[in-house]
């Protein structure tokens, strides 16, 4: 694709607005290397339990709700489908951050993510859904000029265009919902949220309790919606004013990072804000970092030659010198402007769909299809007003109770507990057992602990106790299901 010529046919204030800096494109193209990778590792650690038959959710267990793609991608081979995923992955984030043939990386990279995704799709959040679409239009950008040094240049395709309002459509769409919220709009939503022991973590339990009271969560909270009300001018706005915004959405999220157990949302966020800083940002960016190379005595570092690893292309211009030229250019149109095209279409249908809007149902049924929705609710319309834990109450055959996921004792009424879930994936799946109704899934949860524990027989708890400011005051639980680890015998 000639990306040259539809740059310079583009008005100047199209291009300023729903383009990206070559050094931006070059700097997402690392950040998405590097949320791959820590993607992976961080699967990694429960790699047997959330991805293999011989865990918590074998495959049967995933097809009682998914059909369709799921049914092809769940039919390859167990356990070697997930555990070759985890060093491609690997292999393709090096590659990302380095530079090398990036188009076929984020490829794989796209590919990686989509199978672990499908292989477990309730330990899922907001987070792993901006991932997987970052990647898709990461597929579509241009990286023949996209290098961290020397001079840009804001280059404009329609995948820019996509990318730029993929950015400002989540923080757009959740603008929407958090106006609809009496808790938001009543200023307690993030004092409410900080009290919760399953969404904080770090700071967040010492930031929510010094604070309470201050005011200063009150004004965080106005702070961030109105943020989000002002997100248009993401796209809007040019020069300093849209790299203070980004910069101050930037701040919120390095916040979430620090408080919130959301998983990869901040990190995944600030990768798509990257894209929106224009290049007088860019500019001081380099000339910070001329100063600190020329402080430590050069390119001590190696950064340097680093970003100017050549971008080697896999695309469509390797096809068979045999295929006539007109055949090439009419399918560079088809994958470089239709697909990112369509798909920029589905996103501004998804995201009035989401706020309210009606939409065809074709519409709602392509985008349901294509996996590429924009309902952004992140705490809204309604925070969470109550701490929960999922317990798993068991018995040793000596008699004695015990967790059988901690296999610690048992403390089934203690909003502690919340704090023990192995991580927010795990956290997400408790919330889906909580739902499940005694199906599938919390039968084969508690399999896995009597094959893995020394039990006789396990239960399913779930516990709850209302957090302050929350009117009404609730405490209490009910036990979800009980099994024999007999069941699961012979």
């Amino acid at each position: 694709m000639d990306f040259a010529a539809v740059n310079e046919r583009v008005p100047d204030p199209v291009r300023a607005r729903l383009g990206v800096d070559s050094r931006a494109i070059a700097a997402f193209r690392i950040a998405l290397g590097v949320l791959l990778l820590v993607d992976v590792l961080t699967r990694a650690r429960h790699l047997r339990a959330l991805y293999t038959d011989a865990g918590i959710l074998p495959r049967s267990a995933v097809l009682v709700e998914y059909g369709g793609p799921y049914e092809l991608v769940l039919s390859l081979p167990d356990p070697w489908y997930p555990v070759l995923l985890f060093p491609i992955g690997l292999v393709a984030a090096t590659a990302l951050i380095a530079g090398l043939r990036p188009r076929l990386s984020v490829f794989a990279g796209l590919l990686v993510v989509l199978l672990l995704q499908m292989r477990n799709p309730y330990v899922l959040n907001g987070g792993d859904v901006l991932m997987r679409i970052l990647f898709v239009w990461a597929l579509f950008l241009p990286y023949d000029d996209a290098t961290l040094h020397g001079e840009g240049s804001r280059l404009f395709t329609i995948a820019t265009a996509g990318l730029v309002l993929q950015a400002t459509l989540v923080y757009l769409v959740n603008a929407t919902h958090k106006l609809d919220s009496a808790a938001w709009l009543g200023g307690d939503a993030v004092g409410t949220v900080l009290a919760t022991e399953q969404y904080t973590y770090l700071l967040g339990g010492a930031v929510g309790e010094a604070l309470a009271g201050t005011g200063l969560l009150t004004a965080a909270n106005y702070g961030w919606v109105l943020l989000l009300v002002c997100s248009p001018l993401l796209v809007l706005s040019t020069g300093r004013l849209r790299t203070a915004l980004v910069t101050l959405f930037a701040l919120f999220h390095v916040g979430m990072l620090v408080t919130l157990a959301v998983g990869h949302f901040p990190l995944v966020s600030l990768a798509s804000l990257v894209v929106l800083y224009p290049p007088g940002a860019w500019d001081w960016a380099g000339r910070q970092a001329a100063r600190v190379r020329t402080r430590l005595g050069g390119d001590a570092l190696g950064l340097a030659g680093l970003s100017r690893l050549p971008s080697l292309q896999l695309g469509l211009g390797s096809l068979p010198t045999g295929v006539p030229d007109q055949i090439k250019s009419i399918a560079h149109v088809l994958v470089f402007t239709g697909v990112p095209a369509m798909l920029v279409i589905f996103s501004l249908l998804s995201a009035a769909g989401a706020v309210g809007f009606q939409t065809p149902e074709q519409t709602d049924n392509a985008v349901e299809t294509a996996d590429f929705g924009q309902n952004w609710q992140m705490f809204a319309p309604d925070p969470p007003d109550r701490t929960w834990w999922i317990a798993t109450p068991a018995t040793r055959p000596d008699g004695s109770s015990v967790d059988g996921f901690h296999d610690r004792p048992f403390a089934a009424d203690s909003p502690k507990q919340a704090n023990h879930m192995a991580s927010f994936r795990w956290r997400k799946y408790f919330q889906t057992l909580r739902f499940a109704d005694d199906g599938p899934r919390q039968t084969e949860y508690a399999r896995y602990l009597c094959e893995n524990r020394n039990i006789e027989t396990v239960g399913l708890y779930y516990g709850y106790q209302s957090v302050e400011p929350a009117p009404g005051y609730e405490a209490g639980g009910e036990t979800l299901s009980s099994h024999s680890c007999d069941e699961f015998s012979g």
